[in-house]
């Protein structure tokens, strides 16, 4: 979900604010954490 969102953004993005996503990406590489926090994130979301 949360490399949706960035990919998206990333998409519709500026050069400057292209270059945001950097520190971004890096924290969010690893935070996978299987189908129920995956289901949360989704309900937290769409809430």
């Amino acid at each position: 979900m949360i490399a949706a969102y960035l990919r998206a953004y990333n998409d519709g993005a500026d050069d400057q604010q292209r270059q945001q996503l950097y520190g971004v990406a890096a924290r969010v590489v690893g935070t996978r954490d299987g189908r129920e926090v995956e289901r949360r994130r989704a309900e937290l979301r769409a809430a």
